[in-house]
């Protein structure tokens, strides 16, 4: 009698942990249905009423013109939600496949230190400096990757960088470790994760332990993106991080040989 006793607790504390499960999830739930809310109504109003302002007379043809410029970066900002749900549905449902073509890291590297530079000034963060080794640059490394979503990752972490860095340095790159994964890193000297937030950095969209607090200054969602890529680029994503003082984003990905080349490639042009 004492073990079918033992044995009904144990049912009764799975139903409690259940219950409580589905009211975090509920809560969750509900917090992200109000930010996604706001996060599209925000843009939506701006596109509507400053359309309406074209439409009277007494503006100027400066303040129409900064009207369009407002409207025009309320529809970017519109698509950039857009995009991220997109995004998170088909990590979700296994929808992103790999595209895997030839990809010179110096140009990716310098295209993405423009990138950066535009960030920084959408952002006002005129304090704040990008780093990146010379012989990244100089180096005629190429690697055989899925270079798009390549790209996306590591802007993704820039853009999370700078979002959260006053001023210092942002130093991104990376380091062939071995004959199997090359390491890229970006380093910030910004306000760092909380360490009871550590934890939940690369939650999936939908976990039960997330909350309104995480959704900062958007959906909130660009890690756990970044992570789902990849994942499926066959990689993995950690970080280190001190609160006040900074944080550093690690990902690898695998080394693999071009399907049409099987010859080594020489220590400048790995493929992976």
């Amino acid at each position: 009698m004492y073990s079918d006793i033992r044995h009904g607790r144990g049912k009764v504390s799975t139903r409690t942990n259940d219950i409580e499960r589905i009211n975090e999830f509920n809560e969750f739930k509900s917090s992200f249905l109000r930010i996604l809310s706001h996060e599209i109504r925000t843009p939506m109003n701006s596109i509507i009423g400053f359309t309406d302002l074209l439409n009277e007379d007494g503006f100027s043809r400066h303040d129409k013109a900064l009207f369009i410029n407002t409207i025009k970066d309320s529809s970017i900002n519109l698509l950039n939600v857009i995009e991220e749900l997109i995004y998170l549905a088909d990590i979700e449902t296994n929808q992103i496949k790999p595209v895997e073509s030839i990809c010179s890291l110096s140009h990716l590297f310098t295209e993405l230190l423009i990138s950066c530079e535009s960030i920084k000034q959408k952002r006002k963060k005129n304090d704040i400096n990008f780093q990146i080794n010379n012989n990244i640059l100089k180096n005629n490394l190429t690697i055989f990757t899925d270079t798009k979503r390549l790209r996306k990752i590591l802007m993704i972490l820039l853009d999370n960088a700078v979002k959260y860095t006053e001023n210092g340095n942002i130093d991104f790159g990376y380091i062939v470790r071995d004959n199997e994964s090359i390491l890229f890193y970006v380093i910030d000297t910004g306000i760092g994760i909380p360490f009871e937030n550590q934890e939940n950095v690369f939650l999936e969209f939908g976990s039960t332990e997330k909350t309104a607090s995480v959704f900062k200054n958007g959906l909130g969602v660009g890690l756990t993106i970044a992570k789902g890529i990849i994942e499926i680029l066959g990689g993995k994503i950690w970080f280190q991080s001190m609160p006040n003082e900074g944080t550093t984003f690690y990902f690898t990905i695998p080394i693999k040989m071009e399907p049409h080349n099987k010859t080594k490639s020489s220590s400048c042009s790995l493929l992976i």
